[in-house]
């Protein structure tokens, strides 16, 4: 695609306009011819918005002066300027410079675009991509079936003895006490229960991804202690298990720890080779977060979802090199959006187990076309006692994407199909 600018255009806006586009149109298999993008008539055959332009040369970014009362970017004359939302939404431009954080250093939901409007489930940036090519070509995007990608972070392998073991005792459950025991005697975790995890995932011809922790020392923060995993990433019984997971052929990352080391520190520490990875309590900053892990040997990073709510932090489902505008530059590195956590409801919603299982099976309906449906679900929660009940609610996500033809992407297959875009 042929791209121009009005010199008074900002040269990093113009690069994100280039990329945005680039991928948007690899993405969708799209051709599209020139495109003259200009401030004024005279300048260009498709006009962005001043204001906007205005604050990316400031580097100022809040929804709150970036987006008017409709959710999108406006133009002077107050239509939408397709184009710049796009770029605002896709490059996760909200979170650059973003001055509000939670107890864990993250950029909150609460304070972002999509609670303010109710968009978070929604698939902004291809509705507007739609509509420019429309307005702007007389053409039409495509559809694709959506494709469903499932992990699994192990944080705990040994957590089940305290955390279901006091649930049993405030339930008045000696016998789930004695199973537990018993459990640990046979020296059986019952959260070490990746065979299960794996049965259960073959049922449904799905390799998923287990990311390991590699560094569990604690870390700590100004009011709190971070946990990092029980377990040793090199101790035998560990090994074992990730012995086994690869020789059932399923797939393995990196769950980074939000200790300071580098990626390629705890990369090293991993007793396998992987190119993936996703944060510990989802925990990072953007634009940082994109250098750090470009500065790695990783090529695919799964941890770009808010831990509270389910939905699209940048309001595209498909997977993108986002644009830096830090370093000017497409990310050399995959990232792919993540859709639903189960921790976000167990933690953050607290939704009961109906009112969930409906939630997210309408959310799966509403993407149905054109998204990798990223799903994290937890060992801890395909266990019963503490957890019961979410199984079946993984279950019926499953059941729901085989009856509707949502076959199922490793994360191999993701960065082959998507890398080079």
């Amino acid at each position: 695609m042929k791209l121009s600018f009005d010199s008074r255009i900002d040269p990093a806006f113009s690069k994100a306009i280039e990329v945005s586009l680039n991928q948007l149109n690899a993405n969708h298999s799209v051709e599209l011819d020139a495109l003259e993008v200009g401030l004024t008539p005279e300048s260009g055959n498709y006009l962005v918005s001043s204001s906007f332009n205005d604050n990316f040369s400031k580097r100022s970014f809040s929804h709150h002066e970036i987006l008017g009362e409709n959710g999108f970017v406006n133009r002077e004359d107050d239509t939408i300027d397709r184009l710049s939302t796009i770029v605002y939404m896709l490059n996760y431009f909200q979170e650059v410079g973003a001055v509000d954080q939670d107890d864990l250093r993250r950029f909150p939901f609460a304070k972002s675009y999509q609670a303010r409007f109710g968009v978070c489930t929604e698939n902004q940036v291809l509705n507007l991509f739609r509509e420019f090519v429309e307005e702007q070509y007389s053409k039409k995007v495509g559809t694709k079936p959506s494709r469903l990608f499932v992990s699994h972070d192990n944080d705990s392998l040994y957590g089940s003895f305290t955390k279901d073991g006091f649930y049993a005792l405030k339930k008045g459950r000696l016998d789930w006490l004695l199973q537990i025991v018993w459990s640990e005697i046979m020296r059986n975790p019952r959260w070490m229960n990746m065979d299960q995890m794996m049965d259960i995932n073959d049922e449904y011809d799905l390799k998923s991804t287990f990311f390991w922790i590699a560094n569990n020392r604690p870390t700590p923060l100004k009011n709190r202690t971070l946990s990092n995993g029980d377990y040793q990433i090199s101790s035998s019984r560990t090994q074992s298990i990730i012995q086994k997971i690869a020789s059932r052929g399923f797939h393995q990352g990196l769950h980074k720890s939000v200790n300071s080391e580098s990626f390629s520190t705890e990369l090293e520490a991993l007793p396998f080779k992987t190119i993936s990875n996703r944060n510990h309590y989802l925990r990072l900053q953007i634009p940082e977060h994109f250098s750090k892990v470009d500065a790695s040997p990783l090529e695919i990073d799964f941890s770009l979802g808010f831990a509270e709510e389910f939905g699209l932090r940048n309001n595209y489902a498909l997977p993108i090199r986002p644009f830096d505008i830090n370093r000017g530059e497409q990310c050399r590195a995959l990232h792919v959006p993540l859709m639903v956590m189960d921790t976000s409801n167990w933690t953050y919603r607290k939704q009961d187990l109906s009112g969930l299982q409906t939630t997210l099976v309408e959310l799966l309906d509403k993407h149905k076309e054109d998204a990798i449906i990223s799903v994290l679900w937890h060992n801890k929660y395909f266990t019963n006692m503490k957890f019961d009940g979410y199984l079946e609610v993984y279950r019926a996500m499953l059941d729901f994407c085989r009856n509707n033809d949502i076959r199922p992407i490793n994360q191999e297959e993701i960065f082959q199909q998507y890398a080079s875009k």
